[in-house]
């Protein structure tokens, strides 16, 4: 665990299931390297100075949601992400303290996804998410 908050989960054991689930908001063929490439809809997507401001907003606080880190250094053998399972507020800490990679947080029933690029665009799939992010646009004065 980090910060006996944030639990890493054996990417071995639960990246079957999670890519086999996840078919509900991806396309079919789901590009490894750029999953927002690769998104259905409905999907929407938001161009902020900080997104970990807004993400406590987005993602209920009291819900346990997957956490899916991009391997930047390519240190790993297998997939270019790594898997974790947390609450928003420490995952939104924990991607304050970094920059310039994609994340994506993800419902544990797979009823919406939130991502962020390394270029600062945050993306939602999902209805109940889209329409956080539409509300956003409308109502949010950090947007680029």
């Amino acid at each position: 665990m980090i910060s006996g908050q944030l639990a890493f989960m054996n990417t071995n054991r639960y990246w079957c299931q999670f890519l086999s689930d996840s078919q509900a908001w991806v396309k079919k063929g789901l590009n490894y390297s750029y999953w927002w490439s690769s998104f259905k809809e409905p999907s929407c997507s938001i161009h902020l100075e900080y997104a970990p401001d807004v993400l406590k907003e987005l993602v209920p606080l009291e819900e346990t949601v997957w956490f899916v880190a991009e391997d930047w250094k390519r240190t790993k053998k297998h997939g270019n992400f790594w898997l974790y399972e947390g609450e928003i507020a420490v995952i939104a800490d924990l991607i304050g303290e970094m920059y310039g990679f994609e994340y994506y947080i993800v419902s544990k029933k797979f009823e919406w996804l939130l991502g962020e690029d390394r270029h600062g665009v945050l993306i939602g799939v999902g209805q109940s998410m889209t329409e956080k992010i539409q509300y956003l646009k409308s109502n949010c004065e950090n947007v680029r």
